[in-house]
């Protein structure tokens, strides 16, 4: 079966790292599996190089004539751009009809290109929704021009949604409250799959836990390092090592100017981007990581940490929290309840063994149940037996 996962660009980011791991483990599984990119230019150059080795991508706008390849921002919007709009009227003219068996979209936006490509070249194709537009639409812009219009492109988000889930094949999400909120609006919810994520990179755990808190993401406003580190600069003899790449330079010029201002310059290290060996082996030697924000589409640095025998503290609508038991393989707060995150942090580090044995019960989750493999595996037996009913 050839199989297209289908991103809008190479970014540093969750959704690009989790599509380059999907096209990995069904070529691992025997399927002919490609990475396609509706744009080749990106915010971040060289964005997962060492994840990309021998992985094939297709950058579909490479077909299409310099002139037509013209973007920009869509001003209000972080994330959303002109090719966003365009590119769904151009690529069916550039794409076989039939060209693949079945493109899996990731995100709303990439959307638009998969939508259109079913109706015109015959490739059906399967939704993977982080957070549904109308959601994210909400949760993002609480100021400025969107913000001031948010009846409006509530309304419309809501519409797109409807129309992109109930045009797919199949929707697969990682978070239980997306999945609800997704029933709702769909013709037949049985297509909707609520499946985890996996990891790669399992391997044997140490025998003791470091005594440093690690957190890796692609920082942005909208995180909560902030209010991490007002609760570091509260705990004695804590140590907080913070990797991945810095999306905006202003955010980081942020973080900078709180840690001098809390004098936490000597418990605070900002590593900045660092490889996926180093990003393991951070969580491999740390005590404890930590999500901040509230994310129920899943939470990756959950699972990241997990495979390494690093438990967690993460707030219980994160999408991840679904798939671990709470006390056991790691510890859930409620979204902003920083009293309660403080006394977790304080726990596990004040107990070496505590923070093993949580770790060690999540890793043996991950070994089990959430590996990258079986992710694709439960991907293509939902895709082949919809194929075949059909």
């Amino acid at each position: 079966m050839k199989i297209g996962v289908l991103i809008d660009r190479l970014n540093i980011g969750g959704v690009e790292k989790i599509a380059i791991e999907e096209v990995k483990s069904l070529i691992d599984i025997g399927e002919d599996a490609y990475l396609l990119v509706l744009s080749r230019k990106a915010v971040v150059k060289d964005a997962f190089a060492d994840l990309l080795k021998n992985i094939p991508v297709v950058y579909l706008d490479d077909r299409l004539p310099k002139i037509f390849k013209f973007s920009f921002k869509i001003p209000g919007f972080y994330f959303f751009s002109f090719f966003h709009l365009t590119y769904p009227f151009l690529l069916p003219f550039v794409i076989k009809k039939k060209e693949y068996d079945i493109i899996i979209s990731h995100n709303i936006y990439t959307t638009f290109s998969a939508l259109s490509l079913s109706k015109l070249n015959a490739i059906p194709y399967a939704v993977y929704i982080w957070d549904p537009l109308s959601y994210n639409l909400k949760k993002t812009y609480n100021k400025g021009f969107i913000y001031n219009i948010m009846f409006f492109v509530l309304f419309l988000g809501k519409r797109i949604d409807k129309i992109l889930v109930n045009n797919s094949m199949l929707v697969f999400v990682s978070g239980y409250i997306h999945y609800s909120q997704l029933k709702s609006i769909i013709k037949d919810d049985k297509k909707i799959k609520l499946i985890p994520l996996g990891h790669a990179y399992l391997r044997e755990i140490k025998n003791f836990r470091g005594d440093y808190i690690f957190i890796a993401t692609a920082w942005k406003e909208g995180k909560g390092l902030e209010n991490l580190l007002n609760i570091i600069q509260q705990i004695p003899n804590c140590e907080l090592k913070v990797g991945g790449k810095w999306i905006h330079r202003e955010y980081r010029n942020k973080i900078e100017s709180i840690i001098k201002n809390l004098k936490i310059s000597n418990k605070v290290k900002l590593l900045g981007e660092i490889s996926e060996q180093e990003l393991n082996d951070s969580y491999i030697n740390a005590r404890v990581t930590v999500i901040m924000n509230d994310e129920p589409g899943f939470g990756m640095p959950v699972l990241e940490a997990a495979s390494n025998g690093c438990t967690f503290i993460v707030t219980e609508t994160s999408g991840v929290a679904y798939f671990f038991e709470k006390n056991k393989d790691g510890f859930f707060y409620k979204y902003e309840d920083y009293i309660t995150l403080k006394s977790y942090l304080i726990k596990l580090l004040n107990n070496e063994r505590l923070a093993y044995d949580m770790g060690k019960n999540a890793w043996k989750k991950v070994k089990e149940n959430y590996t990258w493999q079986k992710h694709a595996e439960i991907l293509i037996n939902e895709i082949k037996s919809l194929m075949i009913r059909k």
